[in-house]
């Protein structure tokens, strides 16, 4: 049976039906539960998108500098940390599910691609199962840019995807 689940999740309703299994799963198998909510990076806008408050701020920065003030607060940081709190909320909530059943379970939020996150994450971990969630895509196309599809084919371990 399985020692360790990795147990990705995006906070969607096919997440939660996905928890409820993981648990069904991990309590059968007496096995503990890593669960991982990955966020994406901001990205940068092109010069001819920058939103005009970003001209307001560049001014600021110059004239903080100038006259030896404190800079103001960067709103890619502010941003970047309301993801990673948006994520922790996530994982929290799949880790407080599970202990309330009785399922040693621990959480982990990372930045970057989804598919690289969670290889990598079961690798570090030594998990010996993913469980994600499908959006239940129906054209192949669409179903092969998936994450849960991209984690089969880049996985070292069997993977459960839960519709």
């Amino acid at each position: 049976m399985f020692h360790k689940i990795l147990f990705a999740t995006d906070g969607t309703p096919v997440s939660a039906r996905a928890c409820d299994q993981v648990r069904d799963l991990a309590k059968l198998a007496n096995t503990e539960v890593v669960v991982l909510n990955v966020y994406r990076p901001l990205p940068l806008p092109g010069l001819d998108e920058l939103p005009a408050d970003l001209l307001d701020q560049a001014v600021a920065i110059r004239d903080a500098v100038l006259h030896d003030k404190a800079l103001p607060a960067d709103p890619f940081d502010q941003a970047k940390a309301k993801m990673a709190a948006a994520s922790q909320e996530i994982v929290n909530n799949s880790v407080n599910a599970l202990s309330e059943a009785g399922v040693k379970a621990t959480g982990h939020i990372m930045e970057g691609s989804p598919v690289d996150a969670i290889v990598k994450l079961t690798q570090d971990t030594n998990c010996d199962l993913i469980v994600i969630g499908s959006r239940g895509l129906d054209e192949l196309s669409r179903a092969q840019s998936s994450v849960s599809f991209k984690v089969v084919t880049r996985s070292s371990v069997p993977v459960l995807i839960i519709h």
